[in-house]
């Protein structure tokens, strides 16, 4: 899945390097550009390209780019650096002519990063009734949306494929990934790898809940298996959306229901912190090695879910996501 990722205009107001007079700090919301100070000056128009972008290294504005972490031909993913010991999210390009704030990622042809996991199988009709795409906006972009004490639960971000489960009214279960739904069997015979992380578990919950699983299917990507063996995956719950009320299911209710219905519970994220919410608190956690059992490597970020469920004009759900800058260092 590709989709446009957010590039938007901001206007250009540097601050001083630390650790270097040629080069000079541009902040944007929650993150922070380094740039050659010679390059730029306060009042200049900038497109921000956040990391885990796709660019076009074709175009003149990316060359620069080309052969850095390759994602394709002419494609470079954006991720982050460390340069005279300050960390760089992303990069800035210029946007002259542009009006603060306009999105130009349709206009520089930026997408947004997705693993190449390989496969996927055809797409199947949507079952009937309202099963939301899921998405998480960015706490460095919207953590203004939650308040200073409180509640928050942060759970790890697990790098797979967002992946959900529903069974209907007549017994009959659809899977998908974030924006379709899935064929159980190829056309070439055999399962299509969305279906392997439908467990017994999984089925009994969907069944008598009604609810619509959302989670994330992992294992396939390369480094990041988390103790998935060669071939298999995985499903782990990290929400659940409720048909019949028309609503996502709060975070007791989950939990208790993931560990209640028969035969055994349904895997859930990895819990960091269930407490008041600190801004500096959430950048300690976003970093650290992985919490699922039998994995031995970093996570990939932290969720921050506001336990008082409630929506955003701009952001959408009051659920926000980091990801580590270490991840991103080691994509590099």
């Amino acid at each position: 899945m590709s989709s446009n990722s957010e590039v938007r205009v901001i206007e250009i107001k540097m601050e001083p390097h630390p650790n270097a007079d040629a080069l000079s700090i541009v902040r944007i919301h929650g993150w922070q550009v380094v740039v050659r100070t010679d390059n730029w000056k306060d009042g200049d128009m900038a497109a921000y390209i956040t990391p885990d972008s796709v660019v076009d290294t074709s175009r003149p504005e990316f060359t620069f780019l080309a052969g850095q972490k390759q994602v394709g031909i002419d494609r470079s993913r954006v991720t982050v650096k460390r340069l005279r010991g300050t960390m760089s999210h992303g990069l800035l390009v210029p946007a002259p002519g542009h009006a603060l704030g306009e999105d130009l990622a349709e206009i520089l042809g930026v997408t947004r990063y997705e693993p190449d996991t390989g496969g996927g199988g055809d797409v199947a009709p949507s079952p009937k009734g309202y099963h939301p795409v899921y998405n998480v906006e960015s706490w460095r972009r919207y953590g203004e949306i939650l308040v200073p004490g409180e509640r928050v639960i942060v759970t790890e971000k697990i790098h797979g494929e967002n992946c959900r489960i529903f069974c209907d009214k007549d017994g009959i279960f659809h899977v998908g990934s974030r924006t379709q739904w899935k064929v159980k069997t190829l056309p070439t015979g055999g399962d299509t790898h969305w279906w392997k992380g439908l467990t017994p578990e999984i089925e009994s919950l969907c069944k008598i809940s009604g609810w619509t699983l959302y989670g994330e299917l992992h294992g396939r990507v390369r480094g990041m298996e988390y103790g998935v063996e060669k071939g298999d995956v995985r499903f782990i719950c990290f929400d659940a959306w409720d048909s019949a009320k028309e609503n996502w299911v709060d975070y007791e209710t989950l939990r208790s229901g993931l560990g209640v219905y028969p035969s055994s519970f349904v895997p859930y994220v990895p819990v960091l912190f269930d407490g008041p919410y600190d801004r500096d608190h959430m950048l300690v956690l976003a970093d650290g090695n992985t919490l699922v059992n039998g994995a031995a490597h970093i996570r990939e970020g932290i969720v921050i879910h506001a336990v008082n469920e409630r929506n955003d004009e701009k952001a959408g759900r009051a659920v926000l996501k980091i990801v580590s800058d270490a991840y991103l260092e080691k994509v590099k």
